[in-house]
């Protein structure tokens, strides 16, 4: 019977020590977009502007021995787009045109996450692909100045992914660096993340375009 009771209690405490953990979390992201447009022979390479956004979704931390777990996330990362600017002087005529994107995204990153013990937390790097639904559109504003009248009108146009023939779908790779320790009946992290589209978010004959953002972050896993 002790022995029985021993090894109940043993599995028991395993069970408690490899639980899985639910959390939640939310940072600011810093976003770049890097695009590349073929005309004839001719390639030349434009940076966006940066894109400063957020990021907020769930959790999930699922132990797989000591020191290493599996951590499915579900994440809406949200930003007030980039654009790209040009302008022309023609005849007394002045067009500026203003070319904006929305990248709202759905993302769910799969990540293996490696901890080590230091001070009264742990020290967890992060690392996987994520796999990322965009939902967003192509704003263009054009507006034209006659310089003898002073007259200004200006025209706007809008234009979803699927219409412009971009991909909805993009697969990438996330890295980051938490620091986790006790806060109430749960934890707190706090650290950082780097994500990289592999595929072009914008892709044809003529454009192709990739984004990389960087975001601090915290997370609070309830300790269920």
């Amino acid at each position: 019977m002790k022995k029985l009771i021993a090894t109940a209690a043993a599995l028991i405490l395993g069970a408690s020590a490899f639980a899985i953990d639910l959390g939640i979390v939310g940072g600011l992201s810093f976003n770049s977009m890097t695009g590349t447009v073929k005309s004839g022979d001719s390639t030349s390479k434009t940076e966006y502007d940066n894109i400063i956004g957020g990021k907020i979704g769930a959790v999930i931390d699922i132990p797989a021995m000591k020191v290493l777990s599996i951590q499915p996330e579900v994440i809406f990362h949200f930003n007030n787009g980039g654009s790209s600017s040009a302008s022309l002087n023609l005849f007394g005529l002045t067009a500026a045109g203003k070319t904006k994107y929305s990248f709202n995204s759905i993302e769910f990153p799969i990540l293996v996450k490696g901890s080590l013990s230091i001070g009264k937390g742990k020290l967890s790097g992060l690392i996987g692909p994520t796999f990322n639904l965009l939902i967003g559109d192509i704003t263009t504003t054009v507006t034209t100045t006659n310089n003898i009248t002073n007259k200004t009108t200006t025209d706007s146009s809008s234009t979803s992914y699927e219409d412009a023939d971009w991909n909805n779908f993009v697969v990438g790779a996330e890295i980051g660096l938490e620091y986790q320790f006790k806060a109430g009946s749960g934890s707190l992290a706090i650290g950082c993340s780097a994500d990289l589209d592999f595929g072009d978010i914008a892709k044809n004959e003529k454009v192709t375009m990739t984004r990389f953002a960087v975001t601090p972050q915290v997370t609070y896993y309830f300790g269920l």
